[in-house]
């Protein structure tokens, strides 16, 4: 009977260790070197999210996207930089950007839609690369 224990014990101690490996040391997913395969101007995501909410989010969220715009504003911080495009698209980079980008510019991005913000009425993506 002692055996038959430490048998079973073993077998969910296999188990346990496999289920953690599997679920918790999966390897980051690489937002930079994916390719996005949507592709639209600021102004049509906000839009589409201004008509319909949760059929936007059913399409978009989660997704890498590549957007164009006009810079509305560079915000810099200690720990990120935002970009504004277009008064509606907020982009959340975590490396450091050029200094050549400013108010005016149009330029390419490409990040994870991560929903619209009420409060602020702004689409907002994070994990945000510029591409020349």
């Amino acid at each position: 009977m002692q055996q038959r224990i430490k048998i079973l014990l073993i077998i969910l101690l296999s188990f346990f260790i496999f289920t953690y490996l599997y679920v918790f040391q999966q390897p980051h997913r690489d937002y930079i070197g994916e390719k996005a395969n949507i592709l639209l101007s600021s102004h049509e995501l906000f839009v589409q999210y201004q008509k319909d909410e949760e059929l936007s989010n059913k399409a978009y969220l989660n997704k890498l996207i590549e957007v164009n715009g006009t810079v509305t504003s560079i915000e810099k911080s200690l720990s990120s930089i935002n970009i504004l495009l277009d008064n509606s698209l907020f982009c959340i980079f975590e490396s450091n950007i050029s200094n050549k980008y400013k108010e005016g510019d149009i330029i390419k991005i490409k990040g994870r839609c991560v929903g619209y913000d009420d409060i602020f009425s702004q689409v907002r993506l994070d994990q945000c690369v510029i591409i020349d």
